[in-house]
């Protein structure tokens, strides 16, 4: 663990010395890497190291090569991947502008620009928020491309664009999964209608939200991940990077005041301890830092192996059988994630789940 965390380092310049981590188990590591979702970025590490030591080599048995080559395999899909999620998302901002609809990126692309390199955070969904205009654009999508669109989710639309899913939000969050989201909610389409970013991808106009949303929404969006399910450390990175690149543009007062009312002070102040003690921040980054190191320590523990690990298989008697006590088991995150009781948590759940019933077994 030690190992992957110092490539990660070197790879962020947060490290001082670019040496290659001695006694590394490189199977583990870069399958734990991959797991995380940076096994890119610590290639990036791995090759700095080299850069800075010509004479360097790993010693390379069958089985280290073998290693070495899947490694250097995932970077370049990677690499390839990167370039095929800006294509569509440029097509797909450029169909919706044919209509006259605006469209905004969330999460995804827009935070890869904070990467030293962008194309090596590992691409997944492309998010997007129109404004209000999701009925129309879905009906669009469907009418004059073919495409059929999945409304069986509480707050986004979802669709198949090119090899990437697409998820066209109504709302930012899950307004049914807790009481206290509908206030973070009405906060998050205020500050969407503010002044946002314009950015050009392959020729093509998009929006990039400002950073006082981005620091809500992530810290938000981060949070419920890691209370219903797990968090991973390409997660936790886009926190710290985004922190890094756009921290001094964010209104961490006004911030900490919401963090406060919803109780997540001690999630986000987890997460920029993490970044200090684990990837090499500097602190003066951070608003607050969490002083209780067990705390800590817990929650780096569950995202680099989650203290419940049973998952569903896509059947309604799994979902049964293992929502419910991994509801119960992950209490502990709900108390530093939500504002909630664990009561009102539990009865707003049961409701979203008969609003949407489907989705109870994703």
């Amino acid at each position: 663990m030690e190992a992957l965390f110092k490539l990660l380092r070197i790879a962020l310049g947060t490290e001082a010395e670019a040496t290659v981590p001695e006694g590394a188990a490189w199977p583990a590591l870069v399958a734990l890497a991959t797991e995380q979702g940076v096994a890119a970025v610590a290639y990036d590490g791995l090759q700095k190291c080299y850069e800075a030591d010509s004479s360097l080599s790993l010693p390379l048995d069958r089985e280290l090569k073998q290693v070495k080559y899947d490694w250097f395999g995932i970077v370049l899909q990677g690499e390839i991947d990167y370039v095929e999620y800006r294509r569509s998302i440029s097509e797909l901002a450029s169909f919706y502008g044919e209509l006259g609809i605006p469209m905004m990126l969330l999460k995804g692309y827009g935070l890869s620009l904070n990467y030293p390199v962008p194309a090596h955070r590992t691409s997944g969904d492309i998010d997007i928020y129109l404004f209000g205009r999701w009925e129309e654009a879905d009906r669009a999508i469907a009418d004059k491309l073919g495409v059929k669109v999945d409304n069986s989710h509480h707050h986004h639309s979802v669709f198949r664009f090119g090899q990437w899913s697409v998820e066209n939000h109504y709302d930012f969050i899950n307004v049914h999964a807790h009481r206290s989201n509908r206030r973070i909610e009405a906060e998050l389409k205020r500050l969407a209608s503010g002044q946002n970013i314009e950015h050009e991808i392959d020729g093509t106009w998009v929006l990039l939200p400002n950073p006082d949303f981005n620091a809500l929404f992530l810290l938000k969006h981060a949070a419920s991940h890691f209370a219903s399910t797990r968090l991973t450390l390409r997660q936790v990175l886009d926190w710290l990077l985004f922190v890094r690149q756009c921290g001094a543009d964010v209104d961490w007062h006004w911030l900490y005041g919401i963090l406060r009312r919803e109780n997540m002070v001690r999630f986000a102040n987890s997460l920029a301890a993490i970044g200090v003690e684990c990837f090499g921040m500097d602190p003066a980054l951070f608003y607050e830092i969490e002083e209780d190191k067990a705390l800590v320590r817990r929650v780096l523990e569950d995202i680099l192996e989650p203290e419940f690990k049973e998952s569903e298989n896509g059947k309604l008697l799994s979902a049964l059988w293992v929502k419910p006590r991994r509801w119960w088991s992950n209490r502990w995150k709900h108390r530093i994630c939500y504002s909630d009781s664990l009561i009102s948590s539990f009865l707003w759940s049961l409701h979203a789940k008969f609003l949407k019933p489907s989705h109870f077994i994703h």
